[in-house]
């Protein structure tokens, strides 16, 4: 009997502890269910973008020079 209300204690605590929101539940409503969907798919399209555009700075910058060279040439020649 002492296992059993140590038991509920917890379980009393553990929801007074917890805020409604973050409490596991066994159904879920429509509308969380429909939030839980655009956020899902408003997230893959992020990421999708995200990747596009790392794919994108990377082709850009494969074909950039890496940096401007001065030729010895035109340094002997400005000095005469």
């Amino acid at each position: 009997m002492d296992a059993l209300k140590a038991e509920i204690a917890s379980k009393r605590k553990f929801l007074q502890d917890e805020p409604l929101a973050e409490r596991p539940t066994k159904y879920m409503r429509r509308g969380d269910i429909e939030r839980l969907c655009q956020e899902h798919e408003q997230n893959a399209q992020e990421k999708k973008n995200r990747e596009e555009e790392e794919r994108r700075q990377a082709a850009d910058t494969s074909d950039k020079p890496k940096g401007t060279r001065v030729s010895s040439f035109y340094l002997d020649s400005s000095v005469s």
